[in-house]
């Protein structure tokens, strides 16, 4: 407590001794001394009082901004510069602060929508074109970083800013990510645990990404594999798809073979829909899954709507969920929660679904995910908790309960 008093003992003083601005030159550089000596608290009281006296300063107020960037308080840092915008929407240096700003405060998707709106203001600028291309790179997606740059330089030829990042982003692009996950369900009755281990590669293409993955799954007392590969062609602005193929050997635990195309297109006003279809074939038959999605974008948030619809004999079997994300730093780190309803065919739970009273089978679920990096955006991991009221397939009409939690870890390189 006596720390503290003496600390605001001192602040007051010092807002009193500048308590007239007579010159806002002197008086600036007098607040940037301070800042560089290690007095930025100081230099920021400064700094308010020359900006009462001056608001239209800009200046001075970007150099404040700067101040809290520097604090860590994004927030306070983005406000300011917010306020020279007002006045002045050509003040270039503001724009490229307003992005900086975001990306330290780990929210590349705010940062790419300055980026669009300086862009908007300063047509085809290097510093703002790289600055763009940085943030696509935080996102993991390197190609479209490399893309940006390319571009650039078609409307600004032999510009040394973009040529020498140019250079740079080519040695430093993450193309290659080996991830590992296990995850385990929990029965209150009917089945021991089961356990689920997968190991994946995959590299980024110009094209696309593309990756193989093996997976491990142990129940009914028998261990499976399925081998699997996977594609995200771009297939032009917007628009990108989803091709899938497995085989396994393990009949009783995976499909024979597995198949999947799913078409993903970005729409006006922040939507975004796609349709799909997967195929299993055990062997004795097949079984075709219909599916799609509907989602909107709202900020860093996304929320989707997923169906799948099973014909068959017997009746068309129909289940779906509803997502909400909210993101972090890029669309690889969010916090989700999921609400389903229904049979979910791609979980593989029950190994051969090709009898229609297992797809018909009511449950409900919900489900949490937490994806975050550490050390650097490189290195993510994504955790994931649900519980599911399932009917019994022995016994229609009674239920019992699944606990599932998994862990993957990814690495970039």
């Amino acid at each position: 407590m006596k720390k503290l008093g003496l600390i605001l003992l001192l602040n007051i003083s010092f807002v009193f001794s500048y308590g007239q601005i007579t010159d806002p030159d002197e008086s600036f550089k007098e607040a940037r001394e301070l800042a560089f000596n290690e007095k930025r608290p100081e230099s920021i009281i400064l700094l308010n009082k020359i900006l009462e006296k001056s608001p239209n300063y800009h200046e001075i107020r970007l150099f404040l901004s700067s101040l809290h960037t520097w604090n860590s308080d994004y927030a306070k840092a983005e406000k300011e510069l917010l306020l020279i915008l007002e006045k002045d929407e050509k003040y270039k240096a503001v724009w490229v602060a307003l992005i900086k700003n975001s990306l330290y405060a780990d929210n590349s998707i705010k940062a790419m929508t300055y980026c669009f709106q300086g862009l908007n203001v300063f047509k085809f600028d290097p510093e703002l074109i790289i600055l763009k291309s940085k943030v696509l790179n935080y996102q993991r997606k390197p190609f479209d970083a490399l893309e940006e740059i390319k571009l650039g330089l078609k409307q600004n030829k032999g510009d040394s800013l973009l040529t020498n990042y140019l250079n740079e982003i080519r040695k430093e692009m993450a193309l290659n990510t080996i991830a590992v996950s296990a995850a385990v369900d929990y029965f209150t009755e009917i089945y021991d645990p089961m356990q689920y281990y997968t190991l994946q590669y995959s590299r980024e293409t110009p094209k696309g990404s593309i990756d193989a993955r093996i997976n491990i799954n142990n129940k009914f007392g028998k261990t499976g594999v399925q081998y699997e590969v996977n594609a995200y062609p771009g297939l032009g602005k917007g628009r990108y798809a989803f091709l899938n193929l497995g085989y396994s050997r393990s009949s009783s635990i995976f499909p024979n073979w597995r198949y999947g195309a799913q078409i993903y297109q970005s729409l006006p006003k922040a939507y975004e829909a796609s349709v799909g279809i997967r195929i299993l074939d055990f062997g004795n038959g097949f079984v075709n899954i219909y599916t799609g999605s509907l989602g909107k974008y709202f900020g860093n948030s996304f929320i989707f709507f997923t169906p799948y619809i099973i014909p068959g004999g017997a009746g068309t079997s129909k289940s779906g969920s509803i997502t909400y994300r909210k993101y972090g730093d890029n669309q690889d780190q969010f916090f989700g929660v999921r609400v389903g309803a229904g049979f979910s065919p791609e979980l593989n739970r029950f190994g051969n679904v090709i009898e229609q009273n297992i797809v018909n089978l009511k449950a409900q679920s919900i489900g949490f995910t937490k994806n975050f990096s550490v050390k650097n955006n490189n290195n993510l991991i994504s955790t994931f908790l649900s519980g599911t009221r399932q009917e019994s397939y022995f016994d229609p009409g009674k239920y019992y309960f699944i606990i599932s939690l998994s862990l993957g870890y990814d690495f970039s390189f």
